[in-house]
């Protein structure tokens, strides 16, 4: 009689042993990695959104103007309504108020903020120089 050859449990839970280990070594450089890119995202999302304001009020001949508090960006063009963007891994520190006069030149020209902890800054006159 021939005998099947078959795993043993033994066998079964050292190669899940194994692969658990290395999940739990990868694992969490996959999810920095996530983190990293949505904090990227986050950034270039801002980087758009005060471009296009400041070449709208350019293009419209009209002032605008930004605040920043923690978390969040608002800004209004005009006499147009208020709009708001809320950043869940962007922090402005210290609290900033720019303005941007009708040939899109914001005064300052930088919003200070921290990604990840660590400071950063968006310069807001690069669209003028064709950055």
């Amino acid at each position: 009689m021939r005998r099947q050859r078959a795993f043993t449990l033994v066998e079964l839970l050292v190669v899940f042993a194994i692969l658990g280990f290395l999940v739990a070594l990868v694992a969490p450089l996959g999810v920095r990695q996530v983190e990293k890119a949505r904090a990227q995202e986050q950034w270039l999302v801002l980087e758009r959104t005060v471009e296009g304001l400041a070449f709208r009020a350019f293009a419209e001949g009209r002032e605008a103007s930004l605040e920043a508090n923690g978390t969040q960006l608002d800004w209004h063009l005009g006499d147009e309504p208020p709009r708001t963007l809320v950043l869940d891994r962007l922090f402005f520190d210290p609290p900033q108020v720019v303005q941007i006069d009708a040939h899109g030149l914001a005064r300052p020209a930088a919003l200070e903020l921290r990604q990840d902890g660590r400071p950063r800054s968006l310069t807001l006159n690069g669209w003028l120089e064709g950055d």
